[in-house]
């Protein structure tokens, strides 16, 4: 049933409030927190039991890793959008993670040996 609003018609509450349409979408995040979550953990009992390092330190790597993770996400997000085209911006970020990929796996080798 419409109601009159100062000579234009309300909607009805079903028409304002489609709360059924946005359940698909609350589902899909709720799976992806999961799984964020899930793959932090891992990631902790993974420095702790492989790279022999103390919880407190897991903790720290696993922040460090992903705090850069996001920072990098917001940069490459901006350059990309701002100076370079999509594909130039993934060769760049490419070549940049092939660069910094051997310091990690010596920092881990250190890590690990003490």
């Amino acid at each position: 049933m419409r109601m009159k609003l100062h000579g234009r018609e309300k909607p009805s509450e079903e028409e304002t409030e489609p709360h059924s349409l946005y359940m698909p979408g609350r589902v899909w995040v709720t799976l992806e927190n999961m799984a964020f979550v899930s793959s932090a953990v891992s990631l902790v009992l993974y420095f702790n039991d492989y790279m022999n390092l103390t919880i407190p330190e897991s903790a720290v790597v696993l922040t460090n890793v992903m705090g850069t993770t996001f920072i990098l996400t917001l940069l490459g997000g901006y350059i990309s959008d701002i100076y370079l085209t999509r594909f130039k911006t993934c060769v760049l970020f490419g070549i940049i993670e092939m660069l910094v990929r051997p310091h990690l796996y010596v920092h881990f080798y250190h890590l690990k040996s003490r």
